[in-house]
C-alpha cells in the first residue's frame, strides 16, 4: 500500500486542476458549478498510486490511467491523491475495459480500505457492491442488465452521494439509486443494505476499481475523473451534462 491510498483485495470473498468543463458541469438554477477536481492523466505527476505486485499494477500509460490486473478474481483499486471529498459530491469517470465480461471497472468510494461501494460495470450489466468491516455483504444494486452501456467502448459512469442518497448514472441515463442506512453490525447491514456511512471525524474517499474475473491478465484504461460538491442551496437536484 502506498500512502494509505491504495490496496489490493481478493474479490468475492475473498496535476490536480480546477477545471472549467464545457461538457461536465453541473447546473444548477441555471448557475454552472465548476469541478474542484479533475485529472486528464496528461501529467505523470497529478499524484495518483504508480505500482505493481504478484496480481496487478495501477499507474499512469500514454495519457491515461491503467489498471491492470494479472489474477483472475481480485479487484485493484486508487484513491483521489490529496483532495478533501465534501460529504455530498458527484463523481464522473471516464474508462474502457479490453476484455468485456471478464473484467469489471467503475468507481469506488467510501471512508477506508475496508468500508466502501464499488459501482461497476462488465459486459452489459451494473451492480453496486457494498464492503463494511473488510466483509463482502448485502449488495445495494445486484447485477442487472442496462442498454446505456457500450460494450469494449468508453463509458461514462456517475455516482451522486446527496446526504444519504445514492445515484448511479452510466452515460448520462440514470440506472438504480440506493440510500445508506447507519448500521453497527453485519446482522443488520444484511436487512438494510448500504450501511458504509460517515460516522464522527470521517471523510469521503473517492477512487478508480478495476476487477479481473477470469482470463488475466486485463487491462483498464481511464480517461479522465472530475469532482463536483452538490450545491446545498437548490431547490433541485442539478444534473450534469455530458456528450456520451
Amino acid at each position: 500500500m502506498i500512502g494509505g491510498r491504495r490496496v489490493r483485495s481478493v474479490l468475492l470473498g475473498a496535476v490536480l486542476s480546477v477545471a472549467s468543463i464545457a461538457l461536465v458541469g453541473w447546473v444548477a438554477l441555471s448557475e454552472e458549478i465548476e469541478a474542484f477536481y479533475y485529472d486528464d492523466f496528461d501529467s505523470i505527476f497529478s499524484g495518483w498510486d504508480v505500482d505493481d505486485g504478484d496480481t496487478g499494477s495501477v499507474g499512469y500509460r500514454n495519457g491515461r490511467y491503467e489498471v491492470r490486473i494479472t489474477k483472475k478474481n481480485w479487484m485493484w483499486w486508487a484513491w483521489v491523491p490529496n483532495v478533501d471529498i465534501p460529504d455530498s459530491f458527484a463523481v464522473e469517470v471516464r474508462g474502457k475495459d479490453a476484455r468485456g465480461s471478464s473484467c469489471a471497472y467503475g468507481i469506488i468510494w467510501g471512508v477506508d480500505n475496508s468500508n466502501y461501494y464499488v459501482f461497476r460495470i462488465s459486459g452489459n450489466q451494473f451492480s453496486v457492491k457494498a464492503r463494511l468491516n473488510g466483509e463482502w455483504v448485502r449488495s445495494p444494486v445486484d447485477w442487472q442488465d442496462s442498454s446505456a452501456i457500450k460494450e469494449s467502448r468508453d463509458n461514462s459512469l456517475r455516482v451522486i452521494v446527496d446526504g444519504s442518497d445514492v445515484e448511479v448514472f452510466i452515460n448520462g441515463r440514470r440506472c438504480g439509486g440506493f440510500e445508506m442506512r447507519s448500521s453497527s453490525d453485519l446482522a443488520a447491514y444484511d436487512q438494510s443494505p448500504g450501511t458504509v456511512t460517515l460516522g464522527f471525524g470521517d471523510s469521503w474517499r473517492v477512487g478508480l476499481v478495476g476487477t479481473a474475473w477470469s482470463n488475466p491478465p486485463i487491462t483498464i484504461l481511464f480517461d479522465s475523473i472530475a469532482l463536483f460538491e452538490l450545491p446545498s442551496d437548490a431547490s433541485g437536484r442539478p444534473t450534469i451534462n455530458i456528450d456520451p
